[in-house]
C-alpha cells in the first residue's frame, strides 16, 4: 500500500521546510507545553479550592491534574487530523499539489507518508507534553506503579489507528472543499470536547452524550486515564474495549471507502489545485 520511496521523501521534505524556518521550529516545540499549562493551572486550583472531594466522586480518583492532562497529552495525537488537512491546503497554496498528484505512485501513499509526518511530531509533542504534566506529579514513583501497561500500550496503539483514520477523513475534506480551514478547525476542536477531553462524559448533558457515545475517543480516552489512573470508566473494560474495536473497524471501512470515492472524483475533474 505504501511506497517507502515516496514516503522517504516527503517526510524528508517536512522536516527540511520545518528546520529551515527557525521560528516555526520553535513555535512546534513549545506548542505542547503551551496545551498542557491551562490544565495543569485548572488542576491547581481545584486541589486549592478543596474541589477533589467532588472530583474523586465522578472520576474515582483524587489525582486531578493527571486526570485533566492525560487527554490533552493524547489529544495532540488526534492533531494528525489536522496537520493533514493543512498539509494539503499549503500544497494547493503553493500549486506543488498537482505535481505531486502526477507522480506515478499510489495516491494513498502520497497522503500515507503525510500520516507518517504528524505522527512523528505526535510523538515528539506527546513526549514534551508528558514531562511537563510529570513535573507536576508529587509521588511519581507510586504514579509509574499503578500503570496497567498493557492497557495503556494497547489503547495507545488504538489511538493511533484513530488518528490515521480522522487523518484519512480530513483529506477528503480537503480535497473536496479546497479552503476548509473553518470545517476542519471546527471538527478539531468539537470532537476532543465531545469524547471528554479532561473530564467524565457523564458530567455532559444527556442529549449530548448520545453522540460521545460514537465516537471511539470517547472510548480511548476513558480506558487511557484507566490504564493510568485506574478510573471508574463508562462500562466495563471487556465491553468498552469491544465497543471501540467495531467503532474503529466501521469508522476504518467508511475513511477507505470515502477516500476512493473522492480521488475518483478529483482525477475526472482534474480538481488538485485551490481555486
Amino acid at each position: 500500500m505504501f511506497n517507502l520511496n515516496v514516503v522517504y521523501a516527503i517526510v524528508y521534505k517536512e522536516i527540511k521546510l520545518l528546520f529551515r524556518h527557525k521560528f516555526q521550529l520553535f513555535y512546534e516545540i513549545i506548542l505542547p507545553i503551551i496545551k498542557t499549562i491551562p490544565a495543569i493551572l485548572l488542576g491547581l486550583y481545584l486541589v486549592k479550592e478543596n474541589g477533589s472531594a467532588y472530583f474523586k466522586e465522578i472520576s474515582g480518583t483524587d489525582t486531578v491534574i493527571p486526570f485533566i492532562c492525560i487527554s490533552i497529552i493524547f489529544t495532540i495525537f488526534t492533531d494528525i487530523q489536522e496537520q493533514i488537512g493543512y498539509f494539503l491546503e499549503n500544497e494547493m497554496w503553493m500549486g506543488t499539489l498537482e505535481q505531486l498528484w502526477l507522480t506515478p505512485v499510489k495516491k494513498f501513499s502520497l497522503v500515507g507518508s503525510w500520516l507518517i509526518f504528524a505522527l512523528i511530531k505526535s510523538l515528539l509533542y506527546g513526549t514534551i507534553a508528558f514531562f511537563t504534566v510529570l513535573l507536576m506529579v508529587n509521588n511519581k514513583e507510586k504514579f509509574f506503579n499503578n500503570i496497567n501497561y498493557p492497557l495503556l500500550i494497547l489503547t495507545f496503539m488504538l489511538l493511533i489507528i484513530i488518528s490515521v483514520i480522522g487523518g484519512i477523513f480530513i483529506s477528503e475534506i480537503s480535497l473536496r472543499f479546497k479552503q476548509s480551514d473553518s470545517i476542519i478547525y471546527f471538527i478539531t476542536m468539537i470532537i476532543p470536547i465531545l469524547s471528554g477531553i479532561s473530564y467524565p462524559v457523564k458530567v455532559l448533558p444527556v442529549y449530548i452524550r448520545y453522540i460521545s457515545y460514537v465516537l471511539p475517543t470517547t472510548y480511548a480516552y476513558d480506558l487511557l486515564r484507566k490504564s493510568i489512573l485506574d478510573t471508574r470508566t463508562i462500562m466495563d473494560i471487556e465491553y468498552e474495549m469491544l465497543v471501540l474495536f467495531i467503532l474503529i473497524l466501521l469508522y476504518g471501512f467508511a475513511s477507505l471507502k470515502l477516500f476512493y470515492k473522492v480521488i475518483r472524483r478529483v482525477e475526472l475533474c482534474g480538481t488538485v489545485y485551490l481555486k
